[in-house]
Parts: C-alpha cells; sequence; structure tokens
C-alpha cells in the first residue's frame, strides 16, 4: 500500500486536479474536506464559510478532519489523497491519525488561481477569492502550506506529465 497524500492550498491552486490525476493515475481513493464542510452546510443551512468558522471560531478545528479519518478507516487497504485541511491543527491531526503521510503543498499566484476559479465548476463561490484567501490565511492556510514536506509551484505553464513524474519520485521513496 502506497503512503497516503494530502494536499494543501489556497483556492484554486490545483488541489482538485492533481487529486484527480492521482486518483487515475496511482489508483488514489480521494477524500475532499470541503465535501464534508459543503455536506453539513447544507444540512445546517449555511454557506460553507459560516459552517466552517463555525467549528474555526470555537477551536474545534479537527472537527472536519475527523470525519474525513472515520471514512479512510473504512476502506483501510486503500491509499487516499485528502484534499484540503485549512488550518495548521488539521495537518497536525491528519499527520497523527495518518501512517506517516506526504504532505505537499500547492502554490500558483493569484492571478492563476483566479483564472480557474473562473472556468471550474465549483460548489463554493459563495464569495470572491480574495475575501476567500484573507478568511482561510486568517484560520491559518500560510502556516498550514509552510508545514508540508513538499511545496510545488502549479502555474499555467505547468504540465501535468512533470508534476505527475515528481510526485511518482516522492510516492516510490
Amino acid at each position: 500500500m502506497m503512503r497516503d497524500i494530502v494536499l494543501v492550498g489556497f483556492p484554486g491552486s490545483g488541489k482538485s486536479y492533481i487529486a484527480h490525476w492521482l486518483s487515475l493515475s496511482f489508483c488514489y481513493k480521494v477524500l475532499e474536506i470541503g465535501s464534508f464542510v459543503y455536506a453539513e452546510s447544507v444540512e445546517k443551512s449555511l454557506s460553507t464559510y459560516e459552517c466552517a468558522n463555525k467549528y474555526f471560531s470555537l477551536h474545534q478545528y479537527e472537527h472536519f478532519v475527523k470525519q474525513v479519518i472515520d471514512e479512510r478507516k473504512i476502506f483501510s487497504n486503500e491509499s487516499f489523497v485528502i484534499v484540503g485541511p485549512r488550518t495548521i491543527q488539521e495537518v497536525e491531526y491528519l499527520q497523527i491519525h495518518l501512517e506517516n503521510p506526504i504532505l505537499i503543498a500547492l502554490n500558483a499566484t493569484y492571478n492563476t488561481r483566479q483564472l480557474r476559479r473562473s472556468i471550474q465548476s465549483d460548489k463554493v463561490k459563495d464569495i470572491p477569492l480574495w475575501k476567500r484567501d484573507q478568511l482561510e490565511n486568517e484560520w491559518g492556510l500560510t502556516q498550514a502550506i509552510l508545514s508540508c514536506q513538499y511545496q510545488i509551484i502549479n502555474e499555467y505553464d505547468c504540465h501535468i506529465e512533470d508534476i505527475l513524474n515528481f510526485l511518482n519520485n516522492i510516492i516510490e521513496v
């Protein structure tokens, strides 16, 4: 079994895209933390950010990643890409509860991320990207990114084959 991978990054940095390719290329299963936030926000009639902020403002940072870990346990013989922790506490929780995960931060300029966000179909477009960046930075996303073992620049001129080759070398270690 391959090591689990955790992808961290600001909105539009390419986390879901890279997770999709890891799924296709290496048979990883994908768990997106944002899907758990979205499901709970619909259930409670909140925006996704109201829902996340409800827990983060109470310092219950691990609320959504606990659900991810519970889901991960159901498929214990599979390897997973976990997409989208937003706080250093979530990253630390995943490090404790996953067996030696690979932590990868995806980075892209604001302009690249804005362009990606404008063409992708995303459930979470309830606030502008600049405001979302500001909120997620307040939650500690920058610290979560800096805590990662690997940093990948994922601009529009990057080729998925190059990124997958790089990831293949990491996975095989």
